[in-house]
């Protein structure tokens, strides 16, 4: 929850709140569920009385309910650690012979520099073991930030296509394709990464998950969602597989709002937390991975993909 700071020198907290009440009402995902003349009356009410909006706007995250709304202060500092040097893909190579990529979070625009780095980290993961028996994507503790890199991160393991989309509440959608190393939003690339590894997209992957895998890491679950040869492990993600959008306020603060929600290659939307497959962490993704080579081995017999 966000603590309560003090307004800012000439702003006025009052009008703050309302131009808030009106972004949240036009582009909120979930707008229709909000009953606006009382939430309104109730923001209002503190804001007048000399609550900060932060503290105002509470009503309206409790109408909402898609626990991914929220407003963070002026004063407050973004999350600092996402793109932390150093802080890019990793990896291992756990017996016999499976690929290990671990996904932090990170919150880099697909354009800078540090977006770059972190998919030339991820791929040159992929390049040390290019054709092993089968891939762990490790996205247990990433809460998310930017999906574009993270994408592109995975692309090559993914292969060419539509793999994950944002519905807007009108129908519309946002779709993400992969391609040759380049990610295009709405067919407008938007990252490109030069020499991407060989696209692998029969290669057995377990994608391994738990309760902190949020916002755009519940993205890439989701684009892995109906893959052929693919699992995810662990126990259910955050639950916030949607997507924001972000609006500077008069004083300084930024209101980020849901506005789309996650949807797989085949058009179904995630608005909740995602469930596994199946249990377990990496034991289990390397007993499932060695399963799926052995029978990869018997003509005839395809492993179905994950659902």
């Amino acid at each position: 929850m966000s603590a309560e700071v003090p307004s800012g020198p000439g702003t006025d907290p009052a009008a703050c709140a309302a131009e808030a009440l009106r972004l949240l009402q036009t582009h909120a995902y979930f707008a229709d569920r909000v009953d606006w003349d009382s939430v309104t009356a109730q923001v209002s009410r503190a804001a007048n009385q000399g609550a900060s909006v932060v503290w105002a706007l509470r009503p309206v995250w409790r109408a909402l309910g898609d626990r991914h709304s929220f407003l963070r202060p002026a004063r407050a500092q973004p999350e600092a650690t996402l793109d932390a040097e150093g802080n890019v893909p990793d990896g291992w190579r756990p017996p016999p012979d499976l690929g290990y990529l671990r996904l932090p979070a990170i919150s880099a625009g697909p354009r800078t520099p540090a977006a770059l780095r972190y998919v030339e980290a991820a791929w040159a993961r992929l390049r040390e073991q290019p054709r092993p028996a089968g891939w762990v994507l490790d996205l247990r503790g990433n809460s998310g930030g930017s999906v574009v890199p993270m994408l592109a991160a995975v692309g090559p393991l993914l292969g060419e296509g539509e793999w994950l989309s944002y519905q807007r509440r009108d129908g519309s959608r946002l779709s993400y394709r992969y391609s040759a190393g380049e990610v295009l939003a709405g067919g407008h690339r938007v990252l490109h990464a030069p020499s991407p590894p060989t696209n692998d997209p029969q290669t057995a992957v377990a994608v391994l998950v738990d309760q902190r895998t949020a916002s755009a890491a519940e993205g890439v679950v989701v684009a892995f969602r109906g893959r052929d040869r693919t699992r995810i492990l662990g126990v259910p993600t955050a639950g916030v597989p949607t997507g924001n959008a972000s609006y500077e306020l008069a004083d300084g603060s930024v209101l980020f709002i849901t506005t789309s929600l996650a949807v797989d290659h085949r058009g179904r939307c995630y608005a909740a937390a995602l469930e596994p497959d199946m249990e377990g962490g990496l034991p289990e993704a390397h007993s499932w991975l060695n399963a799926q080579y052995r029978r990869g081995s018997n003509p005839g017999d395809t492993p179905q993909p994950s659902t």
